[in-house]
């Protein structure tokens, strides 16, 4: 369908002002989208309306918002990994699904990315989805790798501001240092507030624990009833049922290898190894009876071992049947 210039041209000036209605945004972005020839006019539009318009701090949020997310919808359309914000996933021959989970929303979907209008105040959700994993930049030059099944929300609304996001899952974060802003990252247990560093967090909705482990630099933990401060080589391990909290001292390094395609466990029970290999592998794991959960041991996988390789190593360090009759079903029974 041919867009009309006239139109488009004011739903432009609509946009640097901040008052277009969402509906329109759909049109105009679908329009830059359309041919290069559309998004060089609107490189005239906006020249245009930079020397003419008056630019009141309103404006100018709106502004900077706009670029950064027409920036962001150019980087994901484009091939090449070494763009400056990547969303190729780590499986070969895939694209990170970028995806809503809150029914209430305005979408803009371009190239697989989802732009969301939120009461909390996130604008974008980028979910990982079982079996796969995402890697995504920010505004501010922290990077962020997104495990299987996990979701990250953020939110652009300027560069002057501090950055915020909240996670579902599992993330690896390498925070840059900014001494102007904070960076907070929110779960369902407690708020991380980050100072240029590097550091992983499990909080999945459906696990008990949600576990943070400090690579470098400093993190500092706010809850309701108090502040924790956590220093390199120490994992955090809160029980969101009694509200426990525990420090170790553990080789942090470990925890973050998944980026890399590597698992690493030391005194895991079963049952939450099968809950994590369920994610990475997109596979159903079943235990025959609880008292299997329960088991504990040490664990490396190092070389892209299959799910079927990883199922005939727990047989051997355990001494117990893996039963794999139906595809991607597996059952382990004493």
């Amino acid at each position: 369908m041919k867009m009309n210039i006239e139109e488009m041209h004011r739903l432009a000036v609509q946009y640097f002002e901040g008052s277009i209605s969402p509906e329109a945004e759909l049109l105009l972005f679908a329009f830059v989208k359309e041919a290069d020839g559309n998004k060089n006019l609107f490189r005239e539009w906006e020249n245009e309306w930079m020397q003419t318009a008056p630019m009141s701090e309103k404006t100018e949020r709106a502004w900077h918002q706009f670029n950064w997310r027409m920036r962001l919808r150019e980087e994901l359309q484009a091939t090449d990994s070494q763009t400056p914000a990547s969303y190729k996933i780590k499986s070969p021959g895939s694209f990170v699904r970028i995806a809503a989970v809150v029914a209430l929303l305005v979408s803009l979907s371009i190239g697989g990315f989802m732009y969301l209008r939120q009461d909390d105040g996130y604008l974008y959700a980028v979910e990982a989805p079982y079996g796969e994993k995402s890697k995504l930049t920010l505004r501010d030059g922290s990077v962020v790798w997104v495990n299987s099944g996990s979701k990250l929300f953020y939110a652009h609304t300027d560069f002057s501001s501090d950055i915020r996001v909240k996670l579902e899952g599992e993330a690896f974060f390498d925070v840059a240092k900014d001494s102007r802003r904070k960076f907070v990252v929110e779960t369902s247990a407690y708020d991380i507030e980050v100072h240029g560093t590097r550091f992983n967090v499990t909080a999945y909705e459906d696990d008990p624990i949600v576990t943070t482990t400090l690579l470098e630099g400093s993190i500092q933990l706010n809850r309701k009833d108090g502040q924790t401060q956590v220093k390199p080589g120490q994992s955090v391990i809160f029980d969101k049922n009694s509200g426990a909290m525990e420090i170790a001292e553990v080789d942090a390094s470990d925890f973050g290898k998944w980026i890399e395609n590597t698992i690493i466990y030391e005194n895991i029970s079963l049952g939450d190894l099968v809950k994590k290999l369920s994610r990475s592998y997109n596979v159903s794991i079943r235990l025959e009876s609880d008292q299997l959960a329960e088991k504990r041991f040490n664990i490396s996988l190092r070389n892209g071992e299959t799910v079927t390789d990883v199922m005939r190593a727990i047989e051997r360090i355990l001494y117990v049947k893996v039963d794999s009759s139906a595809t991607n079903n597996y059952v382990i029974k004493e």
